[in-house]
């Protein structure tokens, strides 16, 4: 049976007040998701898609546009400046012993691409989405 434990990998982090440019340099190294942190805690994601709205010059920000460049729409006064501003936000964690049924459960569920591991309160380790899907068995 497939674990957390074996689809997990290093969390890369980023903290809430980072700002955009700096996220973005951070993604470049990266899987495909960031973990935003604050005060220590995991408060929320960024992936590509939030990362692509962060560079889309302001003057072309029109909702129809950019609701077709993304697949998502969003306020199209709205520039954002931190990594906070990009984030998804979740509260849910995993340990390393969670199934992988259940994990793609809870991604469905909560809407999220990627799940942090936990142990004793601390992330040891990130499940993405494509980990899930590449070990689920899909008939």
């Amino acid at each position: 049976m497939v674990k957390a434990s074996d689809l997990m990998i290093d969390p890369e982090f980023v903290q809430h007040d980072d700002p955009v440019e700096e996220v973005v340099e951070e993604f470049m190294g990266a899987e495909n998701t960031l973990l935003v942190k604050k005060d220590g805690e995991v408060i929320g994601e960024i992936h590509e898609d939030s990362v692509l709205k962060a560079v889309v010059p302001e003057e072309r920000l029109d909702e129809e546009r950019v609701t077709g460049i993304l697949g998502i729409s969003f306020d199209s006064g709205f520039v954002p400046e931190t990594a906070e501003d990009l984030m998804n936000e979740h509260a849910v964690s995993i340990d390393e012993e969670e199934t992988l049924g259940e994990i793609a459960f809870l991604m469905f569920r909560e809407d999220i691409r990627s799940i942090p591991v936990t142990e004793n309160g601390e992330v040891k380790g990130v499940v993405h989405e494509e980990r899930v899907i590449k070990e689920g068995d899909v008939e």
